[in-house]
């Protein structure tokens, strides 16, 4: 299938997204540096070396990121747990009202049946 007109629309949203965060990365490397990486001699920089320390970055921001959505997920557990058990407290009292409704109904009925009977 040929997407050089028309590509997926996650597709293109991720490549839009890559493209625009490979135009902000090399202007910020303009900004720092002064040149593009073309620009930048080989004897100046040790590129395996700060790849490694991009993917070191990489890992801890990823890690980072784990933490903060396991603490999400554990807020909305807890969130869930208190509504639930707030619902089931709503819904135990509800039943003691009618509970106490129909004691009262019961009683009514008794003391009739026997002032009925006498």
């Amino acid at each position: 299938m040929n997407f050089e007109h028309h590509r997926p629309q996650i597709s293109q949203s991720v490549i839009d997204t890559f493209t625009r965060l490979v135009d902000e990365q090399d202007a910020k490397g303009i900004a720092k540096y002064g040149m593009t990486i073309d620009d930048a001699s080989d004897e100046q920089y040790e590129w395996l070396r700060m790849a490694l320390e991009e993917a070191v970055d990489l890992a801890k921001y990823q890690n980072k990121e784990i933490e903060k959505l396991r603490k999400e997920i554990h807020r909305l557990r807890t969130d869930k747990s208190r509504i639930f058990t707030q619902k089931v407290l709503e819904e135990n009292l509800d039943l003691s009202k009618e509970v106490e409704t129909l004691k009262a109904m019961i009683t009514y009925l008794e003391a009739r049946l026997n002032h009925g009977a006498k």
